[in-house]
């Protein structure tokens, strides 16, 4: 071959290479998102949590004392499940085959959820500072201290968004989710970690946040999607 025609070849492989070395390196496509930024304010939508000092403040810590004192074995168990919260919490409530091995849809959309609602909470947390009821009364022994302020609870909120959009997915086990979320809630004031106003905060906001998303036809889409993988799960899970 004719050194010049070599050479050709030569850059060409090599152009070749660094495309497609380029082409490898290039980002996976970011899925759209699902609210808009700034859609909810945590800080407008909810009232401020008792001054501290206050006959309510002191009401509040000492529903978190007794619900310490007079929680159940049950009780317990689940709120020390539910500190890592996601929604294989509520397979209890929806049966043994909702887990992420047959459903990575279902699982992918609520971990979105969950990026995308976490920064909702968090906002009028560092916006009030709320101490945790531990912090407030050294008496109250939590589970698992947290670093976050207290109000309003992420996990009511969280337990909330999930409760609702689940219910969507799986309207015949409405019930038994909406309580299991419901009850996400409460095990945090169980676990010492919540006052009872922080968790009402939460299933607000929570509330609010599901609609949000429900309001969204491309939400709506994702759903349709999400109920015909659920679907076939079940049906695989429950065939001989």
């Amino acid at each position: 071959m004719h050194p010049a025609v070599k050479r050709t070849h030569e850059l060409l492989l090599l152009l070749c290479m660094l495309g497609l070395q380029a082409c490898a390196q290039q980002p996976a496509a970011k899925e759209p998102s699902l609210l808009a930024p700034n859609a909810i304010d945590g800080i407008a939508l909810l009232p401020p949590p008792p001054a501290p000092g206050t006959h309510e403040d002191a009401i509040d810590v000492a529903a978190v004392k007794q619900a310490q004192l007079t929680r159940t074995p049950e009780e317990e168990t689940a709120a020390r499940a539910e500190v890592e919260l996601f929604i294989d919490d509520f397979q209890p409530a929806i049966g043994p085959w909702f887990v992420e091995s047959r459903l990575p849809k279902t699982w992918a959309f609520f971990r979105q959820v969950m990026r995308e609602s976490k920064d909702i909470t968090a906002r009028p947390k560092d916006f009030w500072k709320r101490p945790r009821p531990y912090v407030s009364d050294p008496s109250i022994k939590p589970f698992k201290p947290e670093q976050s302020y207290a109000y309003p609870s992420g996990h009511s909120a969280g337990g909330t968004e999930y409760a609702i959009l689940l219910a969507e997915l799986i309207p015949e086990r409405k019930a038994e989710i909406l309580r299991t979320g419901r009850g996400i809630g409460w095990h945090r004031v169980v676990a010492g970690v919540h006052h009872p106003s922080d968790v009402l905060a939460g299933r607000v906001l929570g509330q609010r946040v599901a609609q949000e998303l429900l309001a969204s036809p491309a939400v709506q889409q994702k759903l349709a999607e999400l109920r015909a993988e659920i679907a076939a799960a079940r049906t695989q899970a429950t065939s001989p």
